[in-house]
This record gives structure tokens, C-alpha cells and sequence, in this order.
């Protein structure tokens, strides 16, 4: 009667941790999983410490109570932000300040609408929607995760703005950036945000010490170019840069003076086509050889990735700046021209690649590394009338082999680098890219 009355009073929760998570592994959906360690302390920190009863389960879904999810899947180390747009958020200016808390001194959060991956890593990704209204609110969540995030990627957001919450980022390893887009109607900007004062801002980027990678693509402020250079020129131990932005010179000033003064970077992206390419050549040209030798100083730089006009484009970039570690060089230029656009010239004539081809043919020739060369003509946006040609991307891949050749790593590695650096510029938009594999001898 005794071992009856004790079997009829066990539950789930008498058993030992072992036959414990055996139980939880059998739960079919991961809704069932997150909801099992949400109703008991002990479940939840069996799920959050044991990966193995994710696997096989459909691990991506939403909920809106994220801070509560998070406290039930494995830790969290990637964050990142995709903007919605809320045509009925205030375009007045807001501050953000960092959200209450309780008695308990657990922070007071809005429920949020995300999406929860958990990785073969054992780690966790937090994907977040964001609009207007839970702009503030997505700042604070940056705030709250920062100590545990190796990976962050923002939309929409300004850089002094999350910056400044990322005071306790200390295992921060990428920063990925993206700004507002041009094409787009209604498409938000980060400009109506009260700034952080700038010395606060200076402070708070010297205070990531594994960073090694970030990357900014969209249209920024004259404001956030400012908080970039102060970021990059904090952090000289970058070994991935990438900054496909705004064609603003400006930006492209403050990369190339941050540039100077790094030597270990082996992964580089950058947009050159600036407004002051066609106003200003002279001054142009001079900035362009500075970027020549800032990357000649680079000698672990395995991967070199350059959008210019191939019509204003110094091929001293290319003479000098040719690290012995190169193996994958991509060279993206504008082949048509807006015929409304006010201020783009000779809109009739195609630029003359001859020279361009040659001095990249030679490059692949005296390497002693196996480089492979690409050269892409986009089709050309125009900013200003808002009208876009045909999305498409003609690449010529120049290489010691022939296209015959379909068991070469480094073809299928260059045209994924071709491919992703295009659709960073263009905020996502999927062109339609075409390879042709030239032979060199």
C-alpha cells in the first residue's frame, strides 16, 4: 500500500535529471519543449542547459514574450533586427533610457514578436521585428543581452544610439549595421533620434575587446559616419571590414584614415563610388592612393572587395595594393547610366574597361598566390529619379584555370563574395548574377 500511495504522489519532476531530460527529448515540438520549461524552475533549467533535446525538433518559431523564452533555450549569442515599417509612429524625436525594473530588479520588457533558432552550436539565435514604436524598447533588449552576445545584427537603429548599450559587450566578436534605404518608399531613417553626446559615444567604442568584424550597408547620417570612425579607429585589431553604405565621402574619408592604422585585416569591402568621384576628381584620385597604401600594408589581406566607377578608379589601387596572402580580388562598376539622373556625365558612352581588364589579367598572372580576379558591371540605381534598370550582375572571373575546370574552391568561394558584397549594398535585393571563368597565361 506504501509503494502504491508514493507511486500515485511522483511526478515528472521526483525523477532524477537524467530519466528527466529522456522525457523532455520526446516532446515533438519545440512550442511543447519551451513550454515544459516555463512551467517549473527545474524544467526550465534543463532545457536551457542540455542542446541534445533540441535536436530533431522544429526549432524556429515565435513568441512574444521573448525575455521569458530566452530564460528557457540555450544561451543566447546572436541578436539581430529586422525593421517593419509602422506608418503610424511619431517622426518627433525620442531619447531612450533604460527600461524599469522590478522589485526583483528583473527589467519591465514589452512583449516582443521574434524568432528563436537554436544552432548546432548549442547556442541560441534571437531574431527581433522592430518598428517605430518599439525603437526604444529594441535599444533597451541591446542593453539587457550585451553581456552574453557574440554576434549583433542592428536594422535601423543609430550607431551612437545602441552603441551606448554596449558598455558590457566585452565578448562581442561582430557588429553588423544596416541603415535605411533609398529605394524604398517610406523607408525610415535613423536621423530623428536624440544623439548620445560624442565623448560618451568615444568611451563606450574603445569598450569591446574581442571585436574583430563589422560591417555597415544602407544610407547613415553624417552623424553615425562619425561614430563609425570613432569605432574603427578604437579597434585596430580588425581582421573583417566591411563597409557597402552610403556613397557618402565622408565615409569612405574615415574608413580609409582608419585603415592606416590596422595590420591584420584579411577580409575587406568597400563602396567607392562617391559624389565626389564626379565632382571633385582631383581630391578623389588622392584619397583613392591613400586607400592603395593603407591596403598594401595588409599582409594577411586574403579577400579585397572594391564598388567604383570603373571610369574613375585610380589602377594604382591594384598595382600597389597586392598583398602576397590575396587569393580573392572583386571589382563591382556601374555599365548604365540613369539618363534622368542630373549630375552622372557621359550617360551616352560606356566607360573603357581595356585597361581595367589588362592591369587585372596581369595581377592573376605575377600572384604567387592562387588569386582569382572578378569584375562585375551593375546595373545602375539612381538616387535621386528612383528608377532601376534591369538587376542584373555580368561577372568575368579571371583565373590560371579554365572554366572547365568545376572543382575549384576558390570559383565557387569568389562568387559567393561577388554575390553577397552586390546584395549588401542593395539592403537584401536579390539581382541575378551571371559568371563567365576567363583563363589567364
Amino acid at each position: 500500500m506504501a509503494a502504491e500511495k508514493e507511486l500515485s504522489q511522483s511526478t515528472l519532476l521526483t525523477l532524477p535529471d537524467v530519466p528527466l531530460l529522456r522525457v523532455l527529448s520526446h516532446l515533438k515540438e519545440a512550442e511543447h519543449l519551451v513550454a515544459a520549461g516555463r512551467a517549473s524552475p527545474r524544467l526550465g533549467e534543463l532545457t536551457r542547459a542540455n542542446a541534445s533535446v533540441w535536436r530533431g525538433k522544429d526549432v524556429e518559431f515565435h513568441d512574444k514574450d521573448v525575455m521569458g523564452l530566452l530564460r528557457v533555450v540555450p544561451p543566447l549569442d546572436t541578436l539581430k533586427t529586422t525593421w517593419t515599417v509602422d506608418p503610424g509612429a511619431s517622426k518627433k524625436k525620442w531619447s531612450l533610457r533604460l527600461p524599469t525594473r522590478s522589485v526583483h530588479g528583473v527589467p519591465e520588457y514589452p512583449r516582443y514578436k521574434g524568432i528563436v533558432s537554436v544552432g548546432g552550436s548549442c547556442a541560441s539565435e534571437l531574431s527581433v521585428w522592430s518598428s517605430a514604436r518599439t525603437k526604444a524598447c529594441l535599444a533597451s533588449l541591446i542593453w539587457e543581452l550585451a553581456p552574453r552576445l557574440r554576434h549583433l545584427e542592428v536594422s535601423q537603429l543609430g550607431l551612437g544610439l545602441f552603441l551606448h548599450y554596449l558598455r558590457d559587450a566585452r565578448h562581442l566578436e561582430s557588429l553588423r549595421v544596416s541603415g535605411g534605404d533609398t529605394h524604398k518608399q517610406g523607408s525610415p531613417c535613423t536621423c530623428n533620434a536624440e544623439p548620445w553626446p560624442q565623448q560618451e559615444v568615444a568611451a563606450v567604442a574603445g569598450l569591446l575587446p574581442r571585436l574583430r568584424a563589422v560591417s555597415v550597408s544602407g544610407v547613415h547620417s553624417e552623424r553615425d559616419v562619425e561614430v563609425l570612425r570613432l569605432l574603427l579607429l578604437a579597434h585596430r585589431d580588425l581582421e573583417r571590414l566591411s563597409v557597402l553604405a552610403s556613397r557618402a565621402q565622408s565615409l569612405v574619408v574615415a574608413v580609409v584614415a582608419a585603415l592606416r592604422r590596422m595590420h591584420g585585416l584579411e577580409d575587406v569591402r568597400i563602396d567607392l563610388r562617391s559624389k565626389a568621384s564626379l565632382n571633385c576628381p582631383v581630391y578623389w584620385s588622392l584619397m583613392v592612393n591613400d586607400l592603395a597604401v593603407a591596403l598594401a600594408r595588409q599582409p594577411r589581406l586574403r579577400s579585397l572587395v572594391l564598388l567604383a566607377d570603373p571610369r574613375k578608379l585610380s589602377l594604382e589601387v591594384f598595382r600597389e595594393a597586392h598583398p602576397a596572402a590575396l587569393e580573392l580580388l572583386v571589382v563591382a562598376g556601374d555599365a548604365v547610366f540613369c539618363a534622368c539622373c542630373t549630375y552622372v556625365l557621359e550617360r551616352e558612352e560606356p566607360p573603357d574597361l581595356t585597361e581595367l581588364v589588362s592591369v587585372l589579367q596581369d595581377l592573376v598572372r605575377q600572384a604567387t598566390s592562387p588569386l582569382h580576379v572578378v569584375y562585375g558591371e551593375m546595373q545602375f540605381y539612381c538616387w535621386e529619379c528612383s528608377q532601376y534598370f534591369v538587376e542584373n550582375v555580368r561577372w568575368r572571373m579571371f583565373a590560371r584555370h579554365s572554366e572547365a575546370e568545376t572543382d575549384c574552391q576558390l570559383c565557387g568561394e569568389a562568387a559567393a563574395v561577388a554575390k553577397a558584397a552586390v546584395d549588401d549594398h542593395k539592403n537584401g535585393i536579390k539581382w541575378s548574377h551571371r559568371f563567365r571563368t576567363i583563363q589567364v597565361v
